[in-house]
């Protein structure tokens, strides 16, 4: 036996527990997930150090509170320290040498003797990130297919849901966080639209004279859809395949493999058939507690972040409307737990005393 077992290391992002069993409505069933709950440890009370994807991630790989690393928000870029037009008066956070000098997990595991591979979104920045870390790295983070205007070729969110997009809960956010949210907010306008997405791939992902849609932001390649069984690899579908083929090839080495999954993050679009197995009329709203924040964090209350403008433009646009977007939340858990059936089967054939999960 190999003393030092491989190790497959899967992340999703934004991926909370409205998986069947776990005591959250609506769920979604999650049979492959389920199934590697229950050969496994489970921790069902445990806690984010920073409910935002850059720094928990941070946290994540090298084992640092946020606090202690400077890594606090969407916008940090520890690899330097540089000021930050974060609010009206610049910011400099120091303490962000110590995430640079710090040994991350893929580091570690790569100065014991490993190959480290990874794909997709598992560092907020992907391969940027201390390259040298990797002995490879498939495609980096990728939260498309995007959505451009035709006309002007900016980046845009689909025509039926600009009702979200221009909704008075996203225009107050806007005239109140210009000049002070440089994330969620470009000039006078969403700087992600596309954010506000969901729904199926056949509804948003055929190009018209309105919209073309690209594979990812830079433009490197169209995105080709006709049908379901016509069109390009989504990118979550192609970090699987990358995946498969890293684990089908002959190591002589143990080896990390980590894969980061983009999906249930914005925008929820995925195949039909997955939106398909949650009937509308079936979808069960969550139990809204009045003044539910009045004992959080004073920050929260008095300036509710720009999750609760979008969730208000939901409840603005009425009950059918938030079903539609728990739908969408809940297809797209169904779509990664797919995704984690098909590595998780091909892992299941590489004997279990040599593997970690």
């Amino acid at each position: 036996m190999n003393a030092k077992p491989n190790v497959l290391f899967i992340i999703c992002d934004d991926l909370n527990n409205a998986i069947q069993g776990l005591g959250r409505q609506p769920c979604a069933p999650a049979p492959n997930l389920q199934k590697l709950m229950s050969r496994s440890v489970t921790f069902t009370n445990s806690q984010n150090n920073c409910p935002i994807c850059l720094p928990s991630r941070d946290c994540l790989f090298s084992g640092l509170y946020p606090h202690h690393t400077g890594s606090l928000n969407l916008w940090d870029n520890w690899q330097w320290v540089m000021p930050l037009n974060t609010t009206q008066k610049q910011t400099r956070y120091h303490g962000q040498h110590v995430l640079r000098e710090s040994t991350l997990l893929p580091e570690h595991l790569k100065a014991a003797g490993y190959d480290t591979f990874g794909v997709g979104k598992l560092l907020h920045q992907g391969l940027f990130i201390k390259p040298e870390i990797w002995t490879q790295y498939g495609e980096g983070p990728n939260y498309g297919p995007w959505l451009f205007d035709a006309q002007t070729g900016e980046s845009c969110g689909h025509p039926r849901n600009r009702k979200l997009v221009n909704s008075p809960a996203i225009s107050k956010y806007i005239e109140r966080y210009a000049g002070i949210d440089h994330f969620f907010i470009d000039d006078d306008r969403l700087r992600y639209p596309f954010e506000m997405d969901f729904g199926s791939t056949d509804e948003y992902y055929k190009a018209s004279d309105q919209i073309d849609v690209y594979y990812d932001n830079k433009k490197s390649k169209r995105f080709h859809y006709v049908s379901e069984t016509d069109r390009d690899l989504l990118p979550d579908e192609n970090d699987t395949q990358w995946a498969v083929n890293k684990l089908q090839e002959k190591h002589d080495k143990p080896f990390f493999l980590g894969v980061g999954y983009m999906k249930p993050h914005t925008p929820m679009i995925v195949p039909p058939s997955f939106i398909e197995q949650f009937p509308l009329d079936e979808i069960q709203l969550p139990e809204k507690i009045e003044n539910d924040i009045a004992d959080c964090v004073r920050t929260m209350v008095d300036h509710r972040p720009y999750g609760f403008a979008v969730y208000q433009s939901l409840i603005e646009n009425g009950t059918q409307q938030y079903k539609r977007w728990l739908q969408a939340y809940l297809a797209c858990v169904a779509y990664i737990d797919h995704q984690v059936g098909l590595l998780s089967t091909l892992w299941r054939t590489v004997p279990i005393e040599t593997t970690r999960l």
